[in-house]
């Protein structure tokens, strides 16, 4: 887990400019003139929200019907310097700048280069962010966000439908879409034919108040109360009397209208007066912002609309083996005798439905009575008073995870579950099967794995999950990838010996056999040497002419050969030309010739017929395509006819000829990461394999796999177990070499 403590998140963000450089509360200053009441909210309808809007701009925080434009709650009061947007994700779309988010019921968010994104409390790229939003959505799970940005100096225009976010998170979800904008009366109509009373305009969206009928409650902010803001150290904690008192003798006290979560950037975020009561006594220092309505002067007290409760201490990040828990003192030690004490602040990481983590302390106990592991990793503030012991501000407990690899032989879809071909069981609960909507190669789901298996595929799975049983091995996967095993492809030429037109195929004079299906031969409009249909190669073959085959195809047995072509070329070979193949070694595209490995040298004119096909990479239509192909270290074949200009050396001026991309041979592969040369872009597996990270490489990444080499070499330097899996190229040499097409990277505690 990665432990992130910049931008922290909380629930009610609201931001003040307040500065804590200096923390005082002589900035209140509290008079008698400034005593009022303390209702800082007071209900209202209609005419009182027209009132307060056409006294200037005001904030409006709005809780909306999940399921129309209707407003259940209206909260109006002072500015404030952030606007914000949050529910639930309908749709999304990406564009090369950025991308769309729309939002229940009918909110659009757009999102830059400049957003920047977060998945719960943890920072991702926009990329992982991405990925995860697409495989909640695919998956059916749900997504919700919350966007922010900073409030423009005038109210926006009500038809102007853009909220470009500058911060961006993905939750599990809330209780109703929120929106928290700047507004002023031109953002209010009345309805002269109610219901509804009216509508809020923003966003170029209608949204119903409907007052009268109780579907929309109205809160003004008081204006009659006299406000401060407020800035300093917190002495002490009254539970009972919900107060805190900073330095200097100023009492705030919280009530329930008070929106606790300001968004200040000066320390660690505690959402509650029991947490910051737990930090002052453990011997910490907490920092008191806000902005507070006058309720004496003398002695000074503030009733908190709005407050930011921030922990200023030191933060170290801390992983280890969990040895003992405490529940009575909300601590674990750790196997290097350091204890972690949780409090009220404790953001502790675990979602719903999440097995691989732990939520409380009485499962982490739990599972080390069932003699389970279990790794604790976050962050912490160390205790002045108390040696080796830290105030955990952020903690994950993890059970330590396993790698698997290996063929899928058996799927229960129902009980989300796969058997591979060791025996080991990997049941597989929702969300934990990595994937890219439209990849191909990576399957999606388990009903796609079983799919694939039920067509003759061979599908490889690999991950890492929590060990559940030894015997057999029972693992359940935190992440798993099932990856469609690419069908070898073999290039085959020679002389057509037989045809058979009821089983569409051929067989070559060497005893291979070809099958032809639909759509695969290959021919070129108006050239008389080229066949274009089975019949026609049988017609030819009976008339005695000689039709040679060339092409690419899957292999449907070794023993005997059988090839189910994917491309295919049939030439008659004309009287007084002979045949040629070979692979090419060598091109020099000014004279126009390549040379074969056997040596022979074929020349290209004006009169030579190339054969190529553009919607398949295999065959190619220049020599300048076939010097590139040789660039990047593929293989070519070069097949065709042409007449003998020389015997010594050989050289043959082709008259009908095709090259032929021989296709990679694709291999997977998994292990754990040893080490990582980032300069050279290769990695070293535990196993000594070699895995080469080129241009072409893509790394497939989410939340909860990496997305980079340095990421990976960087998890490695700290200790961590990176186990990777993907499809490679093999590279010739004495180590077992592979160049990565395609790789996924899983961090194993």
């Amino acid at each position: 887990m990665s432990i992130l403590l910049s931008r922290p998140r909380f629930t009610v963000p609201v931001v003040l400019s307040l500065s804590l450089a200096a923390v005082s509360c002589t900035d209140v200053g509290v008079g008698p003139e400034d005593q009022g009441t303390m209702e800082l909210f007071q209900s209202g309808d209609f005419s009182d929200a027209s009132g307060q809007l056409n006294g200037g701009v005001a904030s409006v925080r709005v809780v909306l019907d999940g399921e129309r434009l209707l407003a259940h709650r209206v909260r109006i009061g002072t500015p404030a310097n952030d606007e914000e947007i949050e529910g639930p994700v309908a749709s999304f779309e990406l564009t090369n700048a950025g991308g769309t988010v729309k939002v229940v019921p009918g909110l659009t968010v757009q999102f830059t280069g400049e957003t920047e994104f977060a998945i719960g409390d943890e920072d991702v790229t926009r990329e992982v962010f991405v990925a995860r939003l697409t495989a909640a959505l695919a998956e059916g799970a749900g997504a919700w966000i919350e966007a922010e940005r900073d409030a423009p100096s005038a109210p926006q225009a009500p038809e102007d439908a853009s909220f470009v976010a500058s911060e961006m998170s993905l939750h599990r979800g809330g209780e109703h879409p929120e929106l928290r904008l700047n507004v002023d009366a031109d953002n209010l109509a009345r309805n002269p034919t109610p219901p509804p009373d009216g509508w809020l305009k923003v966003l170029a969206l209608m949204i119903e108040l409907r007052v009268s009928e109780g579907l929309t409650v109205i809160e003004i902010e008081n204006d009659e109360v006299a406000k401060r803001e407020f800035a300093g150290a917190v002495q002490a904690v009254d539970l009972a009397a919900r107060t805190l008192t900073l330095d200097g003798g100023l009492t705030i006290r919280v009530v329930e209208e008070t929106e606790i979560g300001l968004k200040i950037d000066h320390g660690f975020p505690l959402g509650s007066l029991e947490a910051a009561a737990q930090a002052i006594d453990a011997g910490l220092t907490v920092l008191a912002a806000g902005i507070g309505a006058v309720e004496t002067a003398d002695p000074p007290v503030l009733v908190a609309i709005r407050l930011a409760l921030l922990l200023r201490t030191e933060v170290v990040a801390f992983r280890g083996r969990v040895t003992s828990v405490d529940i009575t003192a909300w601590s674990v030690t750790l196997e290097d005798s350091t204890t972690v004490r949780l409090f009220a602040g404790t953001l502790v990481f675990h979602e719903s439905g999440d097995v691989h983590r732990f939520a409380t302390l009485e499962a982490v106990a739990e599972a080390l009575a069932q003699g389970r592991a279990v790794i604790a990793e976050g962050a912490g503030a160390p205790l002045p008073s108390v040696a080796r012991t830290l105030l955990a501000l952020k903690v994950a407990f993890t059970p330590p995870l396993e790698k698997f690899e290996g063929a899928v032989t058996a799927v229960d879809v129902e009980g989300k579950s796969v058997t591979l071909d060791d025996g080991t069981v990997v049941h597989v609960p929702d969300g934990s099967i990595h994937h890219e909507l439209g990849d191909h190669e990576i399957l999606t789901s388990l009903q796609a794995v079983a799919e694939a298996l039920e067509a003759g595929k061979t599908v490889l799975a690999a991950g890492v999950g929590v060990v559940e049983g030894r015997d057999p091995l029972t693992l359940t996967a935190v992440r798993v990838v099932f990856f469609v095993a690419p069908p070898a492809l073999q290039r085959f030429e020679g002389v057509v010996k037989s045809v058979n037109l009821e089983r569409p195929s051929v067989t070559l004079a060497n005893g291979t056999v070809v099958r032809v299906p639909d759509g695969v031969i290959h021919a070129e409009s108006g050239d008389t040497n080229t066949l274009r249909t089975l019949a026609d190669v049988a017609a030819a073959v009976a008339a005695g002419k000689t039709v040679f085959a060339a092409g690419v195809g899957e292999v449907e047995t070794a023993e005997p050969l059988v090839l189910v072509a994917v491309k295919v070329i049939f030439v008659v070979q004309p009287p007084g030309l002979v045949r040629f193949d070979g692979i090419v070694t060598a091109v020099n595209v000014e004279a126009g010739t390549v040379t074969l490995k056997s040596g022979a040298v074929i020349r290209i004119t004006d009169r030579t017929t190339i054969h190529e096909d553009s919607t398949n990479g295999h065959m190619l239509g220049s020599l300048e395509e076939v010097a590139e192909a040789l660039d990047d270290d593929q293989t070519v074949v070069a097949v065709g006819v042409g007449e003998v200009e020389t015997n010594d050396p050989l050289v043959i001026v082709a008259r009908d000829m095709a090259f032929l991309v021989r296709p990679p041979v694709f291999v997977f592969f998994t292990g754990t990461v040893a080490s990582v040369d980032l300069e050279a872009g290769r990695l070293r597996l535990a196993s000594g394999t070699v895995i080469v990270m080129t241009d072409r490489t893509e790394i497939a990444a989410d939340a909860h796999t990496l997305n980079s080499l340095a990421a990976v070499a960087e998890a490695v330097a700290a200790g961590k177990s990176v186990v990777t899996a993907g499809v490679g190229i093999p590279i010739p040499g004495d180590t077992e070499t592979y160049e990565a097409v395609k790789i996924v990277f899983v961090v194993s505690s």
